[in-house]
């Protein structure tokens, strides 16, 4: 067995030492001097690990004081700022067209105010109106009031052909005349959107049933089946016309 006062030039790999025990290797032990010497080293190295986890923990430190200056951070603010210029730039486009629609409506509404207007001037001045024609005006009115505050013409709906996360929205305009006054074998069903004329190829007229004063308007008509001779008229008529088979003549 070696003496513990004899001094070994260098520890072997498997060298341990813990604290208040000699450093010892299978059945080799070292002398207290050494042994003093790898703590010390050892402590050394410790040392440098602690400092190493401040300056680690420091950094976490800080870390958290400057998260706003994270590069993950910058990319969600440069989303957020283009994201926001989109919506901007689609509700503009949205306000652009509704200030549109809406002078034209307000035109035509403002248009046919004037047609109601010189009919109850007409009635007042002849004196010519009995209940039914009092009732009849009241339901006139609160009609255009109506209108007039909420277009049943005009939304703003989601734009289903949009995918993103962000639905866009789009102007929607709606088209609520209908068919009615119906002369020859034609009638209108589906609550007046839909015609049908038939069975027999005679003529036959029917009327929209709102009224245009004036101003551009589109209309949109799908033909599911045309009999024979296939043939169909489109046209513009006054209201003060009479209706008959033939108004296309």
């Amino acid at each position: 067995m070696s003496s513990l006062t004899t001094e070994k030039s260098s520890c072997s790999a498997q060298c341990h030492v813990s604290r208040n025990k000699l450093c010892e290797s299978g059945e080799q032990n070292y002398s207290i001097n050494h042994s003093i010497k790898h703590q010390e080293k050892l402590r050394k190295q410790m040392e440098k690990v602690n400092i190493y986890h401040n300056q680690i923990r420091q950094l976490v430190i800080d870390d958290k004081k400057k998260f706003s200056n994270h590069p993950l951070m910058k990319k969600v603010d440069d989303w957020e700022r283009q994201s926001i210029l989109k919506i901007q730039q689609t509700a503009n486009d949205i306000r652009e067209q509704l200030k549109q629609v809406c002078t034209k409506h307000t035109i035509e509404m403002n248009e046919l105010l004037t047609e109601i207007s010189q009919q109850l001037n007409k009635a007042r001045t002849q004196n010519n109106y009995i209940e039914t024609d009092i009732k009849f005006w009241f339901n006139k009115l609160n009609e255009f009031k109506n209108d007039l505050l909420t277009p049943k013409t005009i939304n703003i709906i989601p734009d289903e052909n949009n995918n993103s996360f962000i639905n866009k929205i789009k102007l929607s305009q709606i088209s609520l005349d209908t068919f009615h006054r119906a002369v020859g074998d034609i009638q209108a069903t589906n609550n007046g959107f839909t015609l049908i004329h038939g069975p027999s190829n005679g003529d036959a007229t029917i009327r929209g049933k709102k009224e245009y004063y004036s101003g551009t308007h589109i209309f949109r008509f799908q033909i599911e089946k045309l009999g024979i001779p296939k043939w169909v008229f489109f046209g513009i008529i006054s209201k003060n016309i009479p209706s008959q088979s033939n108004s296309h003549i």
